[in-house]
């Protein structure tokens, strides 16, 4: 993000906060988001520069606009709704998202042409307390508690887990979004520890721990998304896998592999170590001496 885009949302920001005075909760979020884009040594100048104009400067409604018509033109669309995350979450730092401020966020969603659909999912999924009344299946909640007999959103029991959590998907641009409950231990979002009090880009790669629980991968929690009770699962199994080259010398050693459908799966080992054996076994183009690969059984 080059420095003008940088300092025109850095304006936006300043001016959502204009609209019904500022709050210690609205300063940790502008802070926030400055630490995602920018170096220590920045972010403290930018702040110095926030309480500046906080103090100085009165709402201006056309100026919020015509700034949010510049950043239109700067950024893209995953931007944008990053963005627009951010200003629900200034009006919402103080518990009480005014009309006044919910007004602003949307008109600046009209400018970026981001879909009401969307605004309101971002708005629900910030505003609402507890995670446990979310009601969409676009949520996907992660706790240790067993599958809810009537949910209104997906499950996914994590053992070990004492704080849940809940992430939003945006199926039209496959976003994702990462909040936590009251935290009964420390839950870290890429080793950086996360607050209930704020919402998180969830983006590909990403890595979820807690102090118990096994780490929660990026793509299991898309994988949960795109499980359906009304598909047919898919099992994948390698039982006792052992694999004899022509000349008698063993390549594979008692393998043994279960997964399920839509599971990313590693293979790591040094050259020569029978990656590409166990691949071609695995594949059906060679067949083990001893062993079965089957799929759902068969």
């Amino acid at each position: 993000m080059n420095q003008n885009v940088l300092q025109a949302i850095f304006k936006l920001l300043i001016t959502s906060v204009k609209i019904d005075g500022l709050v210690q909760g609205e300063r940790v979020v502008v802070e926030k988001f400055l630490h995602e884009n920018l170096k220590d040594a920045d972010v403290r100048r930018y702040m110095k520069e926030f309480d500046r104009l906080v103090e100085k400067n009165v709402y201006d409604e056309k100026l919020a606009l015509s700034t949010s018509i510049e950043i239109n033109r700067e950024l893209n669309r995953t931007q944008k709704i990053i963005v627009l995350m951010h200003l629900i979450e200034l009006g919402f730092s103080d518990d009480d998202f005014s009309v006044r401020e919910e007004k602003f966020a949307s008109q600046v969603a009209e400018q970026f042409n981001i879909e009401h659909a969307i605004f309101e999912a971002l708005e629900n999924f910030i505003i609402t307390k507890n995670i446990y009344d979310l009601s969409s299946f676009r949520v996907l909640v992660i706790d240790n508690k067993p599958h809810p007999e009537e949910p209104q959103f997906k499950h996914f029991q994590k053992p070990n887990l004492s704080t849940p959590i809940a992430v939003l998907r945006l199926p039209v641009d496959e976003m994702y979004f990462l909040r936590i409950g009251f935290p009964n231990e420390e839950i870290t979002l890429n080793g950086k520890t996360i607050s209930p009090d704020y919402v998180y880009p969830l983006v590909q790669g990403s890595v979820i721990r807690s102090e118990k629980a096994e780490p929660i991968y990026f793509s299991t929690i898309v994988n949960y998304f795109f499980q359906s009770d009304d598909k047919p699962k898919i099992s994948f199994e390698a039982k006792h896998i052992n694999f004899f080259f022509q000349k008698g010398k063993q390549g594979l050693h008692n393998i043994n592999i279960a997964e399920e459908g839509g599971k990313l799966i590693a293979l790591m080992g040094a050259s020569g170590s029978g990656k590409s054996t166990l691949l071609n076994v695995l594949n059906g183009n060679k067949e083990p001496q001893q062993g079965k690969v089957l799929i759902n059984g068969l």
